[in-house]
């Protein structure tokens, strides 16, 4: 979805007809906040992000990615969308002011179809001296299952295991 960045202008989009975002901002925002936190100190670990959306825009990505999107992202969070999510657009210009860009500048890319997810080395990948400076990719999936046999290693992973 290259051609998002380019084609997609803020404020050209019909934002009366888009769905609200959370139903209340500041408490949705900091429980969904406090999920991805735990989330990302424990690599591995099932979270269920809080969707308290007031509205439930068509899209390919759930509300749970949604509702990161809403938490996380703000006009100065630069944003990849894939063609599946290419709906949410208008949507997060309007409750986030994100703007949109081509996959090596974006720090979020959210990923509605992962069968055609774009080669990851195409995405910013930060440094040792600035980690904060790679991509963050938000990819639905169909599901996960605890204990599914999938080996975790790596930073922040203290020995190799399979997610409780």
């Amino acid at each position: 979805m290259s051609g998002l960045a380019s084609a997609f202008r803020p404020g050209g989009g019909d934002f009366g007809r888009l769905e609200p975002g959370f139903a209340n901002p500041v408490h949705d925002a900091q429980a969904c906040f406090r999920a991805i936190l735990d989330a990302l100190a424990h690599p591995g670990r099932i979270v269920e992000v809080p969707k308290a959306l007031a509205g439930s825009p068509r899209a390919a990505l759930d509300a749970a990615a949604i509702s990161i999107a809403l938490t996380l992202c703000d006009i100065g969070t630069p944003v990849w969308l894939d063609e599946a999510s290419a709906l949410l657009a208008d949507y997060l210009t309007f409750h986030c002011g994100a703007p949109f860009v081509t996959i090596p500048e974006a720090r979020f890319a959210f990923i509605g179809d992962p069968a055609v997810l774009p080669p990851l080395d195409g995405f910013a990948l930060g440094t040792d001296e600035y980690p904060e400076r790679s991509a963050t990719l938000v990819i639905k999936v169909s599901g996960l299952m605890a204990g599914s046999g999938v080996l975790l290693r790596g930073p922040g992973i203290r020995d190799d295991s399979c997610p409780p």
